[in-house]
This record gives structure tokens, C-alpha cells and sequence, in this order.
């Protein structure tokens, strides 16, 4: 995937799409609002399995195709981009916090959530270190380092 088509893909992700050819169903918010609306638990690891690929071209254009090797000074982040992955993970926490204050779902389904959440807004922190090669292993190591 490009960085366009990234930016597209996290876009529908925060309900702020720049291309009407994406489904709002693949949204991971509109998926958020629907299980919230209808009380009815909706599976969220694909669309955030794809918010954090998103990240790794973002990651790859603004950082190269291997940061920590890289001797370029840091880029200035497109402020679309940042608006948006700012409204993903405000977005994923109210709902966290909503789902918490009207007690629906499980406590492990809130706890996936809110698990999503943090992988979504460490991705991020991944890209915005500047150094990280492998979103994926950093969220192993993250993940690892603090018993998530």
C-alpha cells in the first residue's frame, strides 16, 4: 500500500473519508458506532490489524523504508494526517469510555477495546519516533516490556 492510499484507509477509519469509494463498513469508528447503537458486539481486530499496515506506509514515506538506519532529519507531518489519526484514537477512546460508563459489553470485551486503543496510539508514537523499522515488533517488544 501507498502513502495516498493510507492516508484514504485511515481517513474512512476516523469517519473522515476523503474517498467515497471506501466503504464506511470497513471503518473501524462507524463499527465502533454501530456496536454501540445496537448494543451488538462487532469484531475489530481486522480493521485495526489495517490502521496499524496503514502506519507502516506512512511510516515508510515519512521515515524511509528503514528508519533506524537513517541519517535524514525528521520530516514536517502533513497536517491531514495528523487530524486524522488525532480523530482515530479520540474517536476509539470516547467509545472506550462510553462503552465503560453504560456497562455494555464484557469486561473482556472492553479490555479488547481499550487494547486496541493503546496498539492504535503506539503505532502512531511508532511513526512519529522516527527510528522504528517494524511497527509490528514494536508493539511485541511495547507490549512485552510493559505486561500488556
Amino acid at each position: 500500500m501507498d502513502y495516498t492510499e493510507a492516508l484514504k484507509r485511515l481517513a474512512n477509519h476516523a469517519n473522515t473519508p476523503m474517498d467515497e469509494v471506501v466503504p464506511p463498513e470497513q471503518s473501524l469508528l462507524f463499527a465502533l458506532w454501530q456496536a454501540t447503537r445496537t448494543a451488538t458486539l462487532c469484531k475489530i481486530e481486522d480493521r485495526v490489524a489495517d490502521v496499524v499496515s496503514c502506519f507502516e506506509a506512512v511510516n515508510a514515506r515519512l521515515n524511509t523504508e528503514t528508519p533506524a538506519a537513517s541519517t535524514l532529519a525528521p520530516v514536517d507531518i502533513p497536517r491531514d494526517l495528523t487530524l486524522v489519526v488525532g480523530t482515530l484514537i479520540a474517536g476509539c477512546q470516547e467509545y472506550a469510555l462510553l462503552w465503560q460508563a453504560r456497562s455494555l459489553f464484557s469486561d473482556e470485551e472492553r479490555r479488547e477495546l481499550n487494547r486496541a486503543v493503546w496498539t492504535i496510539a503506539q503505532s502512531w508514537c511508532a511513526v512519529l519516533h522516527g527510528d522504528t523499522d517494524d511497527i509490528d515488533e514494536y508493539l511485541e517488544n511495547q507490549s512485552v516490556t510493559k505486561g500488556i
